[in-house]
């Protein structure tokens, strides 16, 4: 069975100077169409920080199979907002959702508009003042907004069809004990709180369900299921004018609790996508073993009062996390300003519905009339908001931030329209107001859902609409009574509009300024020159190295740059960058990109060897190093290689061994035959300068920029050639992966190696990019630098491999140190065990942790977390699909492709593929098929939504007697074990079998294993042809050259 699958257009990107003005989001398949891809280039230092972007919406497909086929094939490249999302059809049952939708508005969002009609009646009753009476729409309405987190954790366990009829039963239920009620205090619990929170179950997991069941249509659905309010606004009235006339107010309120138990009905209807329930399935059963585990621990802390006190605490910020978003106020502006926009608004947005009726019919309006305004507010309603919904659902307006602005304006049309109407008696002008008042209310309710969609990820959705409607429920239970008590003082309802005036264009008008604000520092850092943002402190590289602090240096690029031109470097030439992570890294890198040189990074751990194996592999013309870092002798090594370098003339190299090496360039201690960089810096001039700024018009995107060595796990070490096109547009989608656009801070503390793309494509770049900060703990890796780096620094983000990670969990002072500051990090490499990952999670409380997957032929990064990925997501696999990527899973012998969710080769297409090994076209060709497809050597599965398992290596692949053993499986179990610090799996020929499992060891500090508790642990754990044979224990793991 097929389900047809629409993958979500990407949002066109406006061009100024060459800066992308906009997040890129959805699908872009740069090699079948080389026109919708970005194009790229960071070698534009001081014109592009990102390149060109055209649309790239996909063709539509007739056939569902083919459809669904390329799904399989990778074309999963939604944007980052809608990464938890199902699969949506955007059609088919979706319009019955919809439908259902709209009926349930118009019974609950639209009902406090009758208290209007009943205010009178309800005045005699009860003998009430205005101020008494305006309670009970503003209890209604405020519980119907504030239930959000019951509605959230009611959604989470039965989803939102049961939901949703539970709230039709309890919103009847409440309307027929309101026909009894004797006192307003009955009244206020019965319709206010009862049916109120019934409205709240039904209206909220409705709009949730548009949003799943919508995606390439989600700003016209939106919209269009808001015309349900408009719906009830046209109707409701009219019905319950009619049925006061024939009842009175009791019998028309036990009629309206037989009406609004239609939505159990519209409930009925929300059927949860088919995909939904397999991976929920899915994530209980991967999270029962921890269950299993903490089970033991639950029942000694029954025990210990204080320690369930802290730990209900601590449980409590997770809740507000998952169920209101509370964590969204402190880390995203535009939520921030939204939310508190739309519920100052609140204040006075309903006011008018509650007190239309009795202004009309005080000013000697008869009721029937003053009930028609209400109506007609309604008709106007039903015209505008879809008229309004088709507008923004165009693709010219699809996905546009810049829908804010409109519903900012239509919130000071409607605030302005209330002084009108506080001005005004007759009828005649009274309709001229409701006209006004209708059409930027519609306006304001079509737009209102969508903004917010378009301000948080779809999978936050559900919670930071629970925290908004908690706000609003707040001035939504203060608005009408302040209202009612100013009537009731000044004996005019008039003032009652007034107010209403001034709350609604007080909030529109911050809205305005507020987004116009954040809108402008945001395009101020994108657009940008690089060659301005590397030269000003808007930048920090923080370099904590010995005790040093730099902060705030001023990165001369354009100095270096010419220096190197002035040097006789010039376009493709390689220049070598060997040493530890120092500021002169940082600033070699981008120096060489605006110089069109191509770097090479070398790995500070060479040995003589493996650097003069490297330098003459792809002919380095210069070399940057210091004299000594630690015990390595860079002098002394490259002189053994280049001996000639004593007695040269400085930059004037003749090496026999090294032919083309010309200069050499030290950090440090200037020796003979070398430069020191601040010579290079100061040996430009005024022609160097020119010929600089005129490379930057003629730069291509696919101009390489780097050089990176294999780790050499599959032979001798490989070149792989990476582009600006490749590396920026990588750093550019990691940093929006990771929610740099919109944390107010972010300080990286960077212990991984620069000379790697860990370091310098997520780290380096992703600084030029997204304006981060960058710390160096040390220049060398120093578990206890990281720990002090973070508290002393603050950094909010961390790096790392898993090795990297474990060793700060080892550490022993962790635990007095404060890293409270840390909200997000990266862990990839290497395979991530899944029990470190939640150790970081618990210990040192970096719950946004996120796990990354890539390689260096794919520039690195492919499949990424996302920071608010749940637990199972994030322990369960290596992230999802990187935007403008495609990946498929294939039979590695046949290049059969193979279904979802099954294990077999994993291949990556898109602008992160390598542009091939240097000087080697025979092993590009064996890695990248000619229509592109990169072969990782990896054996992985990707599911339904796009997230990647990794299984292990083709070639680490243990056949014992036929059965198929992945290493990095065994090796996940065996981390579970309390005494294994670190594990490596591995065959070992076996005459029998063929091969046997072996499992190499590393002993946690203090501890002590053997072989056959190691054995006794896996036994009815995993299958038995898994077990280790084998048990080694070792003290230290031999690692490749680029540590891993």
């Amino acid at each position: 069975m097929t389900e047809d699958v629409d993958v979500p257009e990407t949002l066109k990107t406006t061009l100024s100077n060459g800066f992308v003005t906009h997040q890129a989001r959805g699908c872009c398949d740069a090699t079948q169409n080389p026109k919708t891809c970005i194009r790229t280039s960071s070698s534009h230092l001081s014109d592009t920080a990102l390149g060109q972007e055209h649309s790239c919406e996909p063709e539509a497909q007739d056939n569902p199979e083919v459809e669904f086929s390329s799904f399989h094939e990778g074309i999963q490249c939604h944007t980052g907002e809608q990464h938890n999302e199902h699969l949506a059809p955007d059609g088919g049952w979706g319009w019955a959702v919809l439908m259902a939708t709209i009926v349930v508005l118009a019974l609950t969002l639209a009902f406090p508009s009758c208290i209007g009609i009943f205010y009178t009646a309800l005045q005699n009753e009860f003998q009430a003042s205005n101020y008494e009476i305006s309670w009970l729409p503003a209890i209604l309405t405020a519980v119907v907004h504030s239930g959000g987190p019951v509605c959230s954790i009611l959604v989470e366990h039965f989803g939102c069809r049961t939901t949703i009829m539970v709230g039709g039963v309890l919103s009847g239920l409440g309307m027929v004990v309101s026909s009894f009620a004797q006192t307003m205090l009955q009244l206020y619990i019965a319709t206010g709180v009862i049916t109120g929170l019934g409205f709240c179950l039904c209206f909220q997991p409705s709009v949730t369900m548009v949003g799943y069941y919508f995606v390439r249509r989600r700003a016209f659905a939106s919209a269009l299921s808001s015309t349900g309010t408009a719906l009830g606004l046209c109707v409701l009235p009219l019905l319950a004018n009619f049925l006061l006339e024939k009842f009175g107010w009791r019998g028309s309120f036990l009629v309206l609790g037989g009406v609004v138990l239609n939505c159990c009905v519209c409930g009925a209807v929300m059927r949860p996508l088919r995909t939904k329930m397999k991976v929920k399935s899915r994530l209980i059963q991967s999270g029962n073993p921890l269950l299993k585990t903490n089970g033991v621990l639950a029942e000694q802390e029954r025990m210990r009062p204080k320690k369930l006190l802290q730990n209900t605490l601590s449980a409590l910020v997770p809740f507000l996390h998952k169920h209101m978003a509370v964590d969204l106020i402190r880390t995203h502006p535009r939520f921030l300003v939204y939310s508190l926009g739309v519920s100052w608004m609140m204040l006075g947005f309903l006011g008018p519905l509650v007190y239309l009726v009795p202004y009309a019919t005080t000013h000697g309006i008869e009721h029937e009339h003053a009930a028609m305004l209400m109506t007609i507010l309604g008709l106007v309603n039903v015209i505008v908001r879809p008229t309004t919904a088709l507008l923004f659902g165009l693709k010219c307006f699809r996905g546009s931030q810049n829908i804010v602005y409109v519903l900012a304006f239509a919130l000071l049309v409607n605030g302005m329209s209330n002084c009108v109407c506080g001005a005004v008696t007759s009828f005649h002008a009274l309709l001229a107001y409701v006209l006004m008042f209708a059409a930027s209310m519609s306006v304001v309710g079509a737009l209102l859902f969508t903004v917010l969609m378009s301000t948080v990820e779809m999978s936050r959705f559900q919670s930071a609409l629970g925290l908004v409607c908690i706000m609003q429920s707040v001035t939504l239970l203060l608005g009408p009574p302040l209202a009612g008590m100013l009537a009731d003082f000044t004996g005019q309802y008039s003032y009652m509009f007034f107010f209403c005036s001034v709350s609604v264009s007080t909030a529109g008008l911050f809205i305005l300024v507020s987004f116009y604000w954040l809108d402008r520092q945001r395009n101020k850092k994108e657009k940008k020159p690089f060659s301005e943002l590397i030269n000003k402190p808007s930048i920090n590289l923080v370099a904590d190295i010995g005790g040093n602090q730099a902060p705030a240096q001023r990165m001369k690029v354009d100095h270096l740059a010419a220096g190197l031109l002035a040097l006789g470097l010039k376009k493709s030439d390689r220049l070598g960058i060997w040493g530890p992570n120092t500021y002169e890294w940082i600033l070699f890198q981008f120096a060489t990109a605006k110089a069109r040189i191509i770097m090479v990074s070398l790995n500070p751990a060479s040995t003589v060897n493996e650097l003069a194996f490297a330098l003459r592999k792809v002919q380095c013309n210069a070399v940057v190093c210091p004299k000594q870092f630690k015990s390595q002798r860079f002098y002394d090594i490259l002189a053994q290689i280049c001996p000639e370098l004593n007695t040269a003339v400085t930059g004037s190299i003749r090496s026999a061994r090294l032919p083309d090496l010309r200069n050499v360039i030290v950090t440090d201690t200037k020796e003979p035959g070398m430069l020191h960089v601040n010579d290079v810096m100061q040996a430009a001039e005024s022609q160097h300068h020119q010929q600089l700024e005129g490379l930057q018009r003629i730069l291509s995107p696919e101009q390489p920029i780097n050089i990176q060595f294999t780790s050499g796990t599959t032979g001798t070490p490989k070149g792989v050639i990476l582009s600006h096109h490749n590396i920026v547009n990588n750093a550019y989608f990691i940093g929006l992966r990771m929610g740099y656009r919109w944390r107010t801070e972010v300080r990286v503390c960077i212990p991984v190696p620069m000379y790697h793309c860990f370091g310098s494509v997520v780290g380096g770049m992703c600084m030029a990019v997204h304006g981060i900060t960058l710390i160096f703990p040390s220049a060398a890796y120093n578990v206890q630098a990281n720990l002090e780096a973070i508290q002393k620094e603050r950094c909010t983000v961390i790096y790392g491999t898993p090795t990297m990670y474990i060793d700060l969990l080892s550490q022993r002072k962790v635990e007095n140190m404060n890293l409270s500051s840390l909200e997000t990090g990266v862990m990839g490499g290497s395979s991530c065990p899944p029990e470190v990952i939640r150790r970081v999670i618990s210990e040192m409380k970096v719950k946004e942790i996120t796990v990354a997957y890539g390689t260096t032929e794919n520039s690195p990064i492919t499949f990424m977390g996302f920071p608010s990925d749940r637990m199972e997501l994030k322990t369960d696999g290596v992230g999802y699909i990187m935007d403008h990527t495609e990946a498929k899973v294939v039979e590695s012998s046949t290049g059969q492709l193979l279904p979802l969710g099954q294990s077999g080769e994993l291949l990556i297409r898109g602008y992160c593929v390598m542009r091939g090994y240097w000087d080697e076209p025979a092993r590009t060709q064996e890695s990248v098929s000619e229509d592109g497809w990169y072969k990782t050597g990896d054996i992985a599965s990707i599911n339904q939504h796009g997230y990647c398992r990794i299984e292990g290596r083709i070639k680490d692949m243990i056949n014992r007697g036929g059965e198929k053993i992945f290493p990095a499986e065994v090796e996940q179990f065996l981390y579970t074990h309390p005494k294994v610090k670190e594990v490596q799996v591995v065959g070992v020929k076996d005459d029998r079998l063929g091969e046997q499992v072996c499992a190499c060891i590393k002993v946690a500090e203090g501890q002590h294993c053997t072989v056959e508790e190691i054995k006794a642990y896996c036994k009815d754990q995993i299958s038995y042809f898994k077990i280790p044979h084998y048990v080694m224990f070792i003290e230290n793991f031999p690692l490749t050259a680029s540590g891993k």
